[in-house]
């Protein structure tokens, strides 16, 4: 085949796409409503959506731990336009800003020029101001809380205003002892700075984690945050995963079940902090690895990303193969999350912010992480293949999506799906502009209906691959909507 005929092929499917795309939102628009009028959509779905929205980021909120210390010379060069925009083109769009010394007018001056270069490239940053970090000395009884507030009000008042100001960081992994201060901290930055989102960071579970968190129950411990920290997310990291044993992945699983179920009772954002550094006991995670943590997240409906971590500034430990290593230069790892991040931003950035988790399920193996396995329901009839899995999601106006994702980490696998009714219509993103149009993704390689279950797509997908849906039929606008 010769150019000009693959460039005729290739505009001729980028029209049909288009116009299926059209079609598909004057379908939407035109969607029957469940009897009694519009459906009944459950407040925290429209809360978690608006708390989403209200981070203000170019897509879906990705972030990375950053360990530059801005009084160390090399540190501080790195910390360049030329590292936010890299950052910017791997699809970070809440970068994490590195530490600095309050005191110091260079360092300040440093972290306003960053500010700025996020701005101009379209992503925010978390300011990691030392003086808004959960008081150690209020803790001990040597300061007041009137202290903290004198420390984080200069903090605000240097570096709040700016357009690129995410929030400030608040603190990370509180032990039992810190656990009442560390909330405390949280809430009193959220009353100082209103339009402002603190970056807090929580422990993962497992078993007898009960006893450092300082809490009866995990449940427990995460509704007492979202009460006492008022926080505009909730984020945790875990890498357990990266274990050599079969226990890492059911807390991994776990813990995704754990904070899922948390942010629908609190009906505040979950985010996820994987891990892309090995070290200690946790390999290095293969692009595939990378990959299936991404999506599972994703799948099991985490509002946000945080990779652990992005920089390797100084030898220490056994910790190898991030993003950036010891030089500054560029890794595999930087590549393999720049193409999974990107993949995922261009064709779903748009639309994964408006969506809200109502169910996930595993199809074709074993659940994990005291999860379910899949049901037939009135979104889904069949599942085959696999392992897969099942995330389901409504938007706010009551729309319903399905996302399926292959659990396999080495090497490629079949993911078939049944819609339930012979009625069912379901729509894909396109690649170029993530537009919604009326057909079967990209991934799949068939699709039959001439079933009586409904419609049946089938896909060929490599390690860790997902496909997103949005279906639409008479029995999927009548599937009950779970409540908290």
């Amino acid at each position: 085949m010769n150019k000009a005929v693959k460039k005729l092929l290739y505009h001729s499917f980028q029209l049909k796409q288009l116009v299926s795309g059209l079609a598909g939102m004057a379908i939407a628009c035109l969607t029957i409503l469940p009897a009694g009028g519009a459906p009944n959509i459950p407040q925290y779905v429209k809360t978690i959506v608006e708390k989403t929205e209200e981070l203000g980021t170019n897509g879906y909120p990705i972030s990375f731990w950053n360990y530059n210390f801005l009084w160390i010379k090399s540190n501080f060069d790195s910390m360049s336009e030329a590292a936010v925009k890299e950052w910017a083109d791997a699809g970070i769009t809440v970068a994490q800003g590195p530490r600095f010394q309050a005191d110091n007018p260079e360092q300040i001056k440093r972290i306003h020029d960053m500010l700025d270069w996020c701005a101009k490239y379209k992503i925010k940053m978390v300011i990691s101001d030392s003086r808004t970090s959960y008081p150690d000395d209020v803790n001990a009884g040597k300061a007041t809380w009137a202290d903290y507030e004198k420390r984080a009000k200069a903090a605000i008042a240097e570096f709040g205003s700016h357009p690129a100001t995410f929030g400030f960081h608040a603190g990370d992994e509180p032990s039992a002892k810190m656990k009442n201060t560390f909330f405390e901290a949280i809430h009193r930055l959220k009353l100082l700075a209103p339009k402002l989102h603190p970056f807090a960071n929580l422990l993962p579970y497992w078993k007898g984690m009960e006893s450092a968190a300082g809490s009866e129950s995990w449940p427990k411990y995460l509704d007492e945050y979202a009460k006492k920290g008022t926080p505009d997310l909730i984020s945790y990291d875990c890498y357990r995963q990266m274990e050599d044993n079969a226990e890492g992945q059911d807390i991994y699983y776990n813990n995704l079940r754990l904070y899922r179920e948390a942010m629908i009772r609190n009906a505040i954002p979950f985010w996820n902090s994987p891990l892309c550094v090995g070290h200690y006991q946790y390999r290095h995670p293969t692009r595939d690895e990378l990959r299936w943590q991404f999506h599972t997240s994703i799948a099991f409906g985490a509002k946000g990303i945080c990779w652990f971590f992005w920089y390797h500034p100084y030898p220490e430990s056994n910790y190898y193969n991030s993003p950036y290593d010891d030089f500054f230069n560029k890794t595999q790892t930087y590549y393999d999350l720049y193409d999974i991040q990107k993949r995922f931003q261009k064709r779903y950035g748009k639309i994964i912010n408006k969506l809200v988790s109502t169910r996930v399920t595993f199809a074709g193996m074993k659940p994990l992480g005291g999860c379910k396995s899949f049901t037939p329901n009135g979104l889904v009839a069949k599942v085959e293949g696999g392992p897969i899995l099942v995330g389901e999601f409504v938007d706010p106006q009551g729309k319903r999506y399905v996302m399926l994702v292959n659990l396999k980490m080495t090497g490629a696998s079949r993911m078939m799906v049944t819609f339930t009714g012979k009625d069912a219509k379901y729509y894909s993103y396109s690649w170029e502009g993530g537009n919604e149009f009326e057909g079967r993704s990209d991934e799949s390689i068939s699709e039959d209906l001439s079933g009586s279950q409904g419609p049946k797509i089938d896909h060929y997908v490599y390690p860790a691959q997902m496909v997103l849906y949005r279906i639409d039929s008479k029995t999927a606008r009548a599937e009950p909507i779970p409540e908290k």
